[in-house]
């Protein structure tokens, strides 16, 4: 059984490891080099007096809010300067698919080294999940479990393409429930931030903070609001959408629109309805569908009183079922997290759900040996 690594707050002295050595020239060619200050926090989100009078879960959302205003202004201004292009290994549970390159590695110290910071400060524990490691920071038993992704859309940024990068996290609680969730667009410096329980849209460039309330439900592919998003960026991701949903693309709204660059940060788009739905088909063995750490660090985007849920569709009878977070599997084996899928996944609201899930069904599944679901 795998094992998680504790970090401790205060680096330990002692003889350096060929890693150690690593990341503190990391520390100090590249993240020392282009340190930001942090982003101010906004007017609008009040500081409290005292952390005392917080619960554990109040203090997990100032940590949340705290980690994106520290983290995001250094690591924009490294990639602003195109550095960490190189390819330095695999991702863990994507082999063949992703590459790790130098900017994962610089977003993951980053996030790390923050994360240290402000377990102490906000006396918290936590087991941390990532696509690029696992581990617990802080002291004692962890209260909570954090899902991240420290740099998002790391593939377009090694081929130089223009697509914004993203620093995304959820942490939830023991129960599996979301309590804090952050995404920071690295271009824009723009963050949507679960604060409180309450969605925030933050531009920090000029510190204005406003609330966001839930958007208009597109509850219909014929509504010509409706864009329907789906991670196209390789043939064996496009195959099965463009198979098993190409009558939806003809009978779709001729208004609507098609977004072919999905990942964690569509949760985002979805929260403030730029987006309707979210869809990933997989197959039987080329493309075993949605990695679980492309979901997990966005999902507390999703406040608790959304219309827009996170469905697995039963290959067989089409059900739609909720996903759950089950943060016992991942600490009992972390490998888990890099390695589980979700072979049909659609994020909409149910009647939009139900209405993709019953165009897939209409023909045979690719890779899944001519199945055709009965609904």
């Amino acid at each position: 059984m795998a094992r998680l690594e504790t970090i401790q707050p205060d680096v330990s002295l002692g003889k350096k490891t060929k890693e150690k050595i690593r990341e503190d020239l990391i520390r100090s060619e590249i993240i020392n080099k282009y340190k930001k200050p942090a982003f101010k926090r906004p007017d609008a989100l009040t500081q409290p007096k005292s952390s005392e009078l917080l619960s554990p879960a109040e203090r997990a959302s100032e940590l949340m809010l705290d980690l994106h205003l520290q983290v995001s202004p250094t690591l924009s201004n490294i990639v602003d300067h195109g550095i960490g292009r190189q390819p330095i290994g695999k991702v863990s549970g994507r082999k063949g698919e992703d590459s790790l390159i130098g900017i994962d590695e610089i977003a993951d110290l980053l996030v790390r080294d923050a994360l240290k910071e402000l377990t102490k400060k906000h006396k918290l524990s936590l087991a941390v999940f990532s696509e690029h490691g696992t581990y617990i920071i802080g002291e004692g038993r962890p209260e909570f479990f954090i899902a991240l992704d420290p740099y998002e859309n790391s593939d377009e940024y090694e081929k130089g393409l223009d697509t914004n990068g993203h620093l995304v996290a959820t942490i939830y609680d023991m129960n599996d429930q979301p309590v804090a969730a952050g995404d920071s667009n690295l271009v824009s410096q723009h963050a949507v931030i679960n604060y409180h329980n309450n969605n925030w849209e933050l531009n920090n460039k000029t510190r204005e903070a406003k609330q966001l309330f839930p958007p208009r439900l597109v509850r219909s592919i014929s509504d010509p609001k409706c864009v329907i998003a789906c991670y196209i960026g390789r043939d064996k991701y496009s195959r099965p959408f463009n198979a098993n949903l190409d009558r939806l693309n003809k009978d779709r709204n001729p208004k609507s629109t098609f977004h072919g660059k999905a990942g964690t940060h569509i949760y985002e788009a979805l929260v403030r309805g730029a987006v309707s739905a979210n869809v990933m088909i997989g197959s039987s063995r080329e493309n075993r569908g949605e990695p679980v750490s492309e979901v997990w660090p966005a999902k507390g985007l999703l406040l608790k009183n959304s219309k827009i849920k996170i469905y697995s569709v039963d290959k067989e009878d089409g059900h739609l079922e909720e996903l759950k977070m089950n943060h016992k599997r991942y600490l009992d084996n972390p490998n888990h997290y890099a390695k589980d899928r979700i072979d049909f996944l659609i994020s909409a609201n149910p009647e939009l759900a139900r209405q993709i899930r019953n165009y897939a069904f209409t023909k045979p599944f690719p890779g899944w040996n001519d199945f055709v679901g009965k609904l």
